[in-house]
This record gives C-alpha cells, sequence and structure tokens, in this order.
C-alpha cells in the first residue's frame, strides 16, 4: 500500500511516540500551570509520508524501539522525535527560519546558566530563541489527559518554569 503525504500540519496533529521504559527507569510526578498559544498559516508542503495498511506494523521504523531510563535517553528521543520533526515543520510548514538544536550549537546568551539547558531553539544566525531542559519520563499518563485542555496544557507547560529557576 503506498504511504500517506503528511504535511506539517498533519505531523504537528500526531502524538509523539511514547517513550517505551524499563521497570528500572526513573519515575515521577509534577505538573505547573503554565500557558503558550499562537495560530499560524500551514503550508500544503509534503514533509513526511506515514505507512498505512500492513505497512504500519509494530516493528516500522516510525514506531518508537529504544527504551528510554532516564534523562539522556529523554533527550536524544526528544531530538529524534520533535526537534528534527518540528525543525522541519517550522522551515517547510510554516516558513520561519528556526530551528532546534542543543545548547552549545548556539551563539553564548548574554547571561550565564548554572545549569546548562538539554534542548535550544536558535535562528539562522545561531542566536537562541528559546531553550528547554528535558526530565525523565512521566509518571503520569499523557493520553488520558490529551482531551482535558486543562490539565494536558499544565503538564506541556511545566518546564519554562523549570529554566526559569535556572538563570
Amino acid at each position: 500500500m503506498a504511504p500517506r503525504s503528511l504535511t506539517g500540519k498533519d505531523i504537528v496533529q500526531e502524538p509523539v511516540p511514547d517513550l517505551r521504559v524499563s521497570e528500572y527507569s526513573t519515575s515521577s510526578d509534577s505538573t505547573h500551570e503554565q500557558w503558550h498559544v499562537k495560530s499560524v498559516k500551514w503550508s500544503n508542503k509534503v514533509l513526511d509520508y506515514a505507512p498505512e495498511g500492513e505497512d504500519d506494523h509494530e516493528f516500522h521504523v516510525k514506531k518508537e524501539q529504544l527504551l528510554c531510563g532516564d534523562e539522556h535517553s529523554v533527550v536524544a528521543r526528544f531530538g529524534q522525535n520533535v526537534g528534527h520533526v518540528m525543525t522541519s515543520v517550522l522551515r517547510g510548514g510554516v516558513g520561519t527560519r528556526v530551528r532546534f538544536g542543543d545548547y552549545k550549537c548556539a551563539a553564548p546568551p548574554p547571561v550565564t546558566f548554572n545549569k546548562v539547558p538539554d534542548i535550544a531553539v536558535m535562528n539562522d544566525n545561531y542566536k537562541m530563541l528559546l531553550m528547554g531542559e528535558a526530565k525523565t519520563p512521566w509518571k503520569h499518563s499523557i493520553i488520558a489527559v490529551e482531551n482535558k485542555e486543562y490539565r494536558f496544557r499544565k503538564y506541556l507547560g511545566q518546564i519554562a518554569g523549570y529554566m526559569h529557576r535556572t538563570e
């Protein structure tokens, strides 16, 4: 069966693959109330293809295969499943000039941090626009609150508070 074309909007609307964890993985539960919203104009440019029918099986490379036990593997999975994908979406699907990377790729910011952020978003001149921190796999279920907008946004918005306290 032929793969299905995916535009930037299609990609953003697909769920990030669940992290595979073992019984030995670190777990914690903490959330904070934060809100971030912006509307964008989407391009119809095809950025990816999704398997369909019999090709969409558990061993397809689009499915999560690696186990995550701590923050290091979570950062790696974020880079692949969010940073790589969203750089394509932001540049090709929305038309911005930003990309994801790690902190060491960005030009040094005017402030010094006590810790090195795990994730950075920068422009074409390597100026850091956003930074983020990855944490160990969550103990609570994101899928269970996906349709409960208030709780879902609360879960997704907590990292900025951690980074604000890092300065």
